[in-house]
């Protein structure tokens, strides 16, 4: 749904809602036979903006006849109109720079004639092309300077700017923060259903409903989608009962609801059928052939796909004919007419290299992998599978590496923060002290007495500290005892605080390994992992006492726990009764909840990276540990070419394949790990990362009844769910929870 249809996307945001009937344009091209002169660059200027949700050539060949005109006879308000319709024109075709030259064309002539309102129109245009091409930051920035213009004439609760707060929602929406995204649809939706405006209203809740599609919550999206769908048929608006169609259909075949799916797509085709605008067809034509992959008719997949690349060809996109291609090369793998995958799948991978469509690359890798090994020729399914890798970790390095430095810029103005708070309470201690100071005898009295202790102090630090600095064993005030563990990226200490009580305290510390002090990489990783878990307060989430930095090195501070890793608690053998397994599968569950409800993600759950203790009467006690390749939205960890997050057996199918890690992906781990726990062997395994991860993305586990006959259904069929191929058809975290709850009660 991100890709399919998209440009019907931007001409709804363009157009901001406006209809213009099939009547209107007639009435419009007949008038330009009747007018000349100024009036003929605005009829000219008013058909070629109805036509952007009809026909983007329309829009180009009238957009070039009134900027001709205007230019002619020195009209600079038709000229700055009409180079706007034309970027919409181009933004339409799929030529973003062409789109971008003549938008911003069309704002500076605007500016110069101090005309604020237009000056925003095409803000707001150049807005929606950086939307298009990917560019959400710019999108932004041009976006909000579009609503604050508009505010400042007067447009805080107009109709004029509900199309702009909609605007600003898509971006966000398209940035994963949702939260906003609801917020401006909603801004958006309220100002339209004051002034009645039922094209407008429908359209935001259309909206409304893609932003619960993307966070999963297929119910409420389809709520949205067919409310909005009755609207749409009530004015009729045909564009936007079919573009809503679509919408319903994509999340009936992402719930795997295949004929429903279809059934809604071949309606919205014929919806555009009678449009008659041969773009139109593109997207339905590949959401049917995806329908049909899924019901594994690859013929008919193959022969909708085709349909798809024939769209592209005719009005030469790029873009359209590397996807088109890449899918029907898959079709011909799927068929194993292994020469016409080939060709169809180079021809699409030479296409997105040239438009550095980096996400296209990748699948394309990906289908060269599965098609040489089907051949047998694994030497060259190894090397495009390890393109494919670089494709993956570079997509995604890309994408994080914005969120990394904004939550760095962050806690960097927190650290800030916090120094000033510091330096105004000294104010207040030297204000105090200079009253003291009227009692000489007295404050000469207690300095005495401060330098005496501090003196004292410091000796004693400093005696202690430079023996263990003979012995190389300490850091800051921290006395290192025994290695625990090595990681990665860091050692384990068992430690005691000197300055501590009681000073027969232990604790954990984790060191930054001494090859890595200065790699400025893992500093940030490291301090970014700190930065996570410092938000984490929960029983079953290791505790973190402080974080630091000494003579260059970076450490943690955590509570040292005595007990067993999961994995070493699986490992031994020993049938697990059900009973505890669900008493360790809850506890998991509550701290992975307190997890996501912070924004966070884990990405690297495994039984290694969880701790059972004893606690109390609780000899199964369980802790989360190692948050270093955790991230948030606005945090992520830093990757190296060719490296998978995580650990194999409990990396996600969508980590494997490269799409944008969610909350989902801990959710499949945890599933591993259930699974792991109630039945001592792992779902997939193999002898190399390779042939594991092919079974990850291909094949489904062995039942757990087939190991544990008497395992409550529900149970079964929650860890089937959790363990899903498509991250949409997963459960929540809370769902989880809840669920082993009630299952636990029921025993």
């Amino acid at each position: 749904m991100e890709k399919i249809g998209f440009w019907l996307l931007i001409v709804s945001l363009f157009t901001s809602g406006a209809i213009f009937a099939d009547q209107t344009i007639k009435e419009l091209e007949k008038k330009l036979q009747e007018v000349s002169g100024r009036e003929k660059i605005d009829v000219l200027n008013k058909l070629s903006y109805a036509y952007s949700n009809k026909s983007p050539g329309k829009v180009l060949e009238y957009g070039k006849r009134a900027l001709q005109l205007s230019q002619k006879i020195g009209d600079k308000n038709g000229e700055a109109t009409a180079l706007r319709n034309i970027g919409i024109g181009y933004a339409i075709s799929g030529k973003a720079e062409d789109s971008l030259k003549c938008a911003r064309e069309s704002l500076e002539i605007f500016k110069k004639l101090g005309n604020k309102r237009e000056t925003a129109n095409s803000t707001g245009v150049i807005g929606t092309i950086y939307l298009k091409t990917g560019s959400y930051d710019k999108a932004l920035e041009y976006l909000l300077e579009t609503l604050k213009i508009k505010k400042q004439l007067g447009d805080k609760n107009d109709k004029n700017i509900s199309g702009t707060l909609g605007n600003i929602g898509s971006v966000y929406s398209r940035l994963g923060n949702y939260e906003k995204a609801l917020e401006y649809q909603l801004k958006a939706l309220r100002i339209r259903e004051e002034f009645g405006d039922k094209q407008g209203i429908a359209a935001a809740i259309n909206n409304i409903g893609s932003i619960y599609a993307r966070l999963y919550n297929y119910d409420r999206s389809l709520g949205y989608y067919k409310r909005s769908l009755v609207i749409k048929k009530e004015i009729g608006d045909k564009i936007g009962i079919a573009h809503t169609l679509e919408n319903i259909g994509v999340v009936y075949n992402d719930l795997g609801h295949y004929e429903k799916a279809l059934e809604y797509h071949l309606e919205s085709l014929e919806k555009r059928e009678e449009i008659g605008d041969i773009i139109n067809f593109f997207s339905p034509y590949l959401n049917i052939g995806n329908t049909y992959r899924g019901l594994n008719n690859y013929k008919k997949a193959l022969e909708y796909y085709t349909k798809a690349l024939k769209i592209g060809e005719d009005i030469n996109d790029p873009d359209m004919i590397s996807g088109a291609s890449i899918n029907i090369g898959s079709m011909y793998l799927k068929m194993r007419v292994y020469n016409k995958a080939l060709t169809s799948l180079q021809k699409g991978i030479k296409l997105a290299k040239e438009i550095n469509k980096k996400e296209t690359i990748k699948e394309a890798y990906f289908n060269l992998s599965e098609l040489f090994a089907a051949k047998g020729d694994f030497k060259n399914a190894l090397e495009y599978f390890k393109l494919y890798s670089q494709a993956k970790d570079e997509i995604l390095n890309e994408k994080k590496s914005k969120q990394i430095a904004e939550m760095q810029s962050r806690y960097e103005a927190l650290k800030k923060d916090k120094e000033i708070e510091i330096l105004k309470k000294d104010k207040e201690i030297q204000k105090v002290n200079l009253s003291r100071q009227r009692n000489a005898r007295n404050v000469s009295i207690l300095v005495s007495i401060l330098l005496l202790y501090i003196f004292f102090q410091f000796f004693r630090k400093y005696r202690y500290l430079f023996s263990f600095w003979k012995k190389k064993n300490y850091i800051s005030h921290y006395r290192l005892l025994d290695k625990i563990s090595s990681g990665g990226m860091g050692d384990i200490y068992m430690a005691r605080d000197i300055q501590g009580k009681p000073r027969v305290a232990a604790c954990a510390i984790k060191i930054l390994k001494e090859e890595y002090y200065k790699d400025e990489n893992y500093r940030k990783r490291f301090k970014n992992e700190a930065a996570i878990i410092d938000q984490l307060q929960h029983p079953n989430i290791v505790k973190v006492m402080e974080r630091g930095e000494f003579e260059g090195n970076l450490y943690i501070a955590m509570e040292f726990l005595e007990g067993t890793t999961l994995s070493g608690l699986i490992e031994k053998g020993t049938e697990i009764e059900l009973k505890t397994a669900l008493i360790i599968m809850i506890q998991i569950a509550d701290a992975v909840v307190e997890i996501h409800k912070r924004g966070i993600i884990h990405r690297d759950l495994k039984p290694e990276n969880i701790m059972v203790v004893q606690t109390g009467d609780n000899p199964f006690f369980v802790k989360v540990l190692d948050f270093g390749l955790a991230r948030t939205q606005n945090l992520s960890r830093l990757t190296r070419s060719g490296m998978i997050m995580g650990t194999i057996f409990y990396v996600s199918p969508e980590q494997l394949s490269g799409s944008k890690v969610l909350p989902a992906g801990d959710i499949y781990s945890l599933g591993v790990i259930y699974y792991q726990l109630l039945t001592g062997e792992k779902p997939f395994d193999g002898d190399t990362a390779f042939h594991i991860a092919r079974q990850i993305l291909k094949k489904e586990p062995v039942a757990i009844e087939k190991y544990q006959p008497g395992i409550p259904q529900g149970l079964s069929i929650l860890i089937k769910k959790m363990m899903a191929k498509k991250p949409r058809q997963r459960p929540a975290v809370k769902e989880v929870y809840k669920a082993l709850k009630d299952i636990d009660q029921s025993l």
